[in-house]
């Protein structure tokens, strides 16, 4: 019956698959299948396409590890230098796994792993999996309380409501969600502090410590057995008999550090070890942190003398974690400061000389990423380096934010002063010759990242800037918008209009609520408010037939939106530059001045020095210099909008004006982010005057306009203007 049941069975089914024979060792693990039975070849089933590479540049960027992060589920912080700082997926220790964001990849300041951060992504997804989550909530809905934990810290919509908050209520709303943060950083230095119980009192460099077997027991560490054997087998510098002390002495005179005291060679946990055949060596250990000196270092490094000679081990010798560094046992949570050499010797020397805390790095002067995680907690960084290899030390700085890095540039090494018995020299060296590698005043990409987001993201708001032209909508094709921050010059021939125009142009800004300030020191305050009054009406006013109406638009135009001042110009005739661009700066900030409005520059300065008899064309140029470079500053610094009236030189009443044609200096052309020229035409046909403006310099958005595409049409009874686009 069986037998019928399985033929019936092949018959229905066809083909049966069955997996290929799989031969190992020459002896087959499954009977061949019978001969009526066919065997489908491994080809023919659909196999699985190789996942192609996740990040296209082979390795993510920080902002991609950052998304991944969140997504995950994993809590992380980045640092003041950008590095990220989260949970080892190797050891399980928080905060201890720091994420470079040059390489992305993630290294351990506790077990000392060091991995890409594909691999790194991977274990935590494994590690995801494996975690039985106790409040039943999916990895999704982790992932999105995380998100709205960083993202959601308060509405700032609602923070401008006077009504619900203040700046006390502000205050407590951010120190409550800044308490996480604090508890994560409270659970790391607890962690530091049960690793150091075993250490100094009050500091690794006061007293010497005991062996701990918390601090033994706090980080996983696996045993090197070269390690353990030297370790094991060598004796600590106070407690070496006085045979192997002649051996020592000869050894450490060899070394040049016959100097340096027995208390500072036991405060590094400097040992001594004696080989079989009587061959003394100095045991430099290597540690990842703070931890007790009875403990099994992390790396070691053997100089040992074999009659007139010297030779080196390092161990572990494959070396496959990060072994740590000379001297880094005895940081502790309180030091800001530390100084970094590339050999044991001149850190034993600086420490001699002056108790400050230094490490030697591992690899001499080759640059280690893996030592950046180690120095992150510190401000200030000292790179004394021997001279020849100060390139190396630039490229350390670099990797550490310039900002904090000192580099010290003496010829002289610190174990060479030392031997010398200069050693009162070492301190004056780092605390006067130390140079910054990078100024305040000097900025890097890591710097300014946020800045440079915020000004693609926000590019076309910036370039709209605070208001857009009404009256003259052909400029917002142009020049965008009306920004705040930078200097405008206009420029036109004698009779031009020049004045008129600019009139206009402030009452259309004005009208709009930009906070002005006009200093005519060529026209009366009554002229240019006249001129105004009529320009807003759009009605010839001084006429008499609207005599009438005067009363009604002088309401009107007082309640416009933005506030109107004029400079009184006879208050400020004696006056010199600095004066009055101290006057005009004053009321910028008690007012909160947004624009500028200077008519014009050589009139200003004439005005200045006309009571300077003396005065030469030099001290003009130099004056407007000035007052330009003054200016500039004005804008920048507080961002105000400055518009500055200069006169051409004398030229062809139909000449083509350009930035050469400016009066004074070129400096005026040079500070300038926009030039305005208004140009006169006479019609080839009719003889009658045409007026064009031009664009001569637009530094944002890099249109110009150098030809009569922008007719101003004037219109005398309202003295205002109309801007024609016949590009169009």
């Amino acid at each position: 019956v069986m037998r019928r049941i399985a033929q019936e069975s092949i018959r229905l089914l066809g083909t049966v698959t069955r997996r290929p024979t799989i031969v190992y060792q020459r002896r087959l693990l499954h009977p061949p299948p019978p001969a009526h039975w066919t065997t489908v070849p491994r080809e023919a089933f659909p196999q699985a396409q190789p996942e192609p590479p996740q990040y296209p540049d082979g390795y993510p960027s920080r902002t991609e590890v950052l998304a991944t992060l969140v997504k995950l589920g994993v809590k992380h912080e980045t640092t003041s230098n950008k590095w990220v700082r989260t949970r080892c997926a190797e050891c399980g220790e928080e905060d201890m796994a720091m994420i470079s964001p040059a390489t992305t990849h993630v290294h351990c300041t506790a077990c000392g792993n060091s991995e890409g951060f594909s691999v790194y992504e991977r274990k935590v997804r494994i590690l995801k999996k494996e975690e039985k989550k106790e409040d039943g909530r999916s990895q999704e809905e982790e992932s999105k309380i995380v998100e709205e934990t960083v993202s959601s810290t308060m509405d700032s919509a609602a923070m401008d409501d006077v009504d619900m908050y203040d700046r006390v209520s502000y205050l407590d709303l951010v120190n409550q969600h800044e308490k996480q943060l604090f508890r994560k950083r409270e659970d790391r230095t607890e962690r530091l502090r049960r690793i150091m119980d075993g250490a100094e009192t009050l500091s690794p460099r006061d007293a010497l410590d005991t062996v701990d077997s918390r601090a033994e027991r706090s980080l996983p560490m696996p045993v090197d057995a070269n390690i353990k054997y030297f370790w094991d087998g060598s004796t600590a510098i106070a407690e070496v008999d006085r045979e192997e002390k002649v051996e020592l002495l000869e050894l450490c005179m060899m070394l040049g550090i016959e100097n340096i005291s027995t208390d500072t060679l036991s405060r590094f946990n400097v040992r001594v070890h004696m080989s079989s055949y009587d061959h003394p060596a100095l045991v430099y250990p290597r540690y990842r942190g703070p931890v007790s000196r009875g403990r099994l270092p992390h790396g070691l490094k053997l100089i040992r003398r074999i009659k007139d000679k010297l030779e080196k081990e390092n161990y572990p010798l494959d070396e496959p974690r990060f072994t740590g560094m000379f001297g880094l046992h005895m940081a502790t949570l309180a030091d800001r400061k530390v100084v970094v050499t590339t050999n044991e010797r001149d850190a034993l020397a600086v420490y001699e000389a002056c108790g400050m805390l230094t490490v030697s790095l591992p690899k001499g002067e080759l640059v280690d990423e893996q030592v950046i995680p180690y120095l992150e907690d510190f401000e200030t960084i000292y790179l004394w380096f021997p001279h020849r290899h100060l390139d190396f030390a630039r490229d350390y700085a670099a990797l550490l934010n310039a900002n904090r890095c000192y580099l010290i540039k003496n010829s002289d090494r610190p174990i060479e002063l030392l031997r010398h018995n200069r050693s009162r020299e070492i301190p004056l060296i780092i605390q006067e010759e130390a140079i910054q590698v990078r100024s305040r005043g000097f900025r890097s990409m890591i710097d300014v990242r946020e800045d440079i987001k915020q000004e693609i993201i926000n590019s076309k708001p910036r370039l709209q800037g605070m208001a857009q032209w009404k009256r003259f909508d052909a400029l917002n094709r142009y020049l965008v918008g009306f920004r705040s921050g930078e200097l405008t010059v206009l420029t036109g021939a004698t009779g031009v209009g020049k004045t008129t125009f600019l009139c206009e142009y402030a009452l259309d800004l004005f009208s709009q609520g930009v906070r002005t300030l006009f200093c005519s020191f060529e026209m009366s305050d009554e002229h240019i408010l006249r001129w105004m009054l009529v320009q807003y009406a759009g009605l010839p006013l001084h006429r008499v037939e609207n005599h009438h109406l005067v009363e009604e638009w002088l309401d009107r135009f007082e309640r416009t939106k933005g506030s109107l001042t004029l400079m009184k110009k006879h208050e400020f005739r004696d006056k010199s530059i600095k004066e009055i661009f101290e006057a005009i700066k004053n009321h910028v900030i008690s007012n909160g001045t947004q624009h500028v409005v200077i008519d014009n520059l050589q009139f200003l300065v004439g005005m200045s020095l006309v009571n300077d008899d003396g005065a030469t064309s030099i001290d003009r140029y130099n004056a407007q210099d000035r007052l330009v470079g003054m200016l500039r500053r004005l804008a920048t610094d507080y961002g105000v909008h400055v518009t500055l009236v200069v006169h051409p030189r004398k030229t062809d009443s139909d000449a083509d004006l350009d930035v050469q044609h400016f009066g004074g200096s070129a400096r005026v052309t040079q500070e300038a982010d926009n030039v305005i020229a208004i140009q006169k035409r006479r019609d080839d046909v009719t003889r009658k005057p045409r007026k064009f403006l031009y664009i001569l310099k637009n530094r944002y958005t890099g249109r110009i306009l150098t030809h009569d595409a922008l007719e101003m049409i004037f219109q005398p009874a309202t003295y205002s203007h109309t801007l024609n686009d016949l590009s169009k």
